[in-house]
């Protein structure tokens, strides 16, 4: 399974569309054992984590969005590249709380850590 870091081309992109056209049972047997790793009990922590951290992450989103910021005008207020707020938006970047209190301060809102 690829990772959802990997690059692609515009033509890799097409044919992988064409090649899922072609066999789109390809695609219901990648869903399928990906399900089965997911709900597998082994795994039900890594899951969790992996569902939270996408909560967080669309959360900064919706907040950026909220306030009516482009990713490259955020980068600027936190004093960053819009490359990196593109990789935090896709989880692919671990947070310090010094980033998070900057990039909630530049959409207008405060930081409030809560553990339950």
């Amino acid at each position: 399974m690829k990772e959802h870091a990997d690059y692609v081309t515009e033509r890799q992109m097409a044919n992988e569309i064409a090649e899922l056209k072609a066999h789109p049972e390809r695609l219901c047997e990648e869903s399928d054992e990906r399900a089965a790793y997911y709900n597998a009990p082994e795994h039900i922590a890594e899951t969790s984590e992996m569902l939270e951290r996408m909560r967080i992450v669309e959360e900064l989103y919706r907040l950026r969005k909220d306030a009516g910021l482009t990713q490259a005008e955020l980068a600027k207020r936190i004093g960053t590249c819009q490359t990196y707020i593109a990789a935090v938006e896709k989880g692919r970047k671990n947070l310090t709380f010094s980033t998070l209190y900057r990039y909630a301060r530049a959409c207008g809102k405060q930081l409030k850590l809560e553990m339950v």
